[in-house]
């Protein structure tokens, strides 16, 4: 497995590659092999994108980022207890793994007071996406 690389170098390579796509709408993609190259260039800025939010995501100490699209996502907008709701079932199931490995179980389902300390989720930032905390 290679090392991530730094957020500032896949940038650096999506700006090239961003110059290279301008210029090939700028001469035209109306053959074959014009549009298998932009098809590569595409699939590669995708890559490249995918690698950006990981580099960023490693490079900001936070433990996980969670990214909605689809239905519950209006115009980067999400609803609120949609978005309680997610969030309260990720501590939930957070809550219930931290127990299982700390070899913990209760009889109860009360869970110690240093579980919950220990594991809580915080919001520290929002990031461009439809929508990303």
């Amino acid at each position: 497995m290679t090392a991530p690389r730094p957020a500032s170098l896949v940038k650096e390579q999506l700006t090239d590659l961003s110059k290279v796509r301008e210029s090939m709408e700028r001469h035209g993609i109306a053959d074959f092999a014009s549009q298998m190259a932009m098809q590569a260039v595409q699939n590669e800025s995708a890559r490249l994108l995918d690698e950006l939010r990981a580099a960023e995501l490693l490079e900001s100490g936070h433990d996980v980022q969670l990214e909605f699209a689809g239905d519950p996502v209006v115009a980067h907008s999400i609803g609120g207890r949609f978005f309680g709701l997610v969030l309260f079932e990720l501590q939930e199931t957070l809550n219930a793994v931290a127990q299982v490995r700390s070899h913990s179980p209760t009889s109860r389902g009360v869970l110690p007071g240093g579980i919950v300390a220990e594991n809580r989720l915080l919001l520290a930032q929002t990031f461009a996406s439809s929508f990303g905390v």
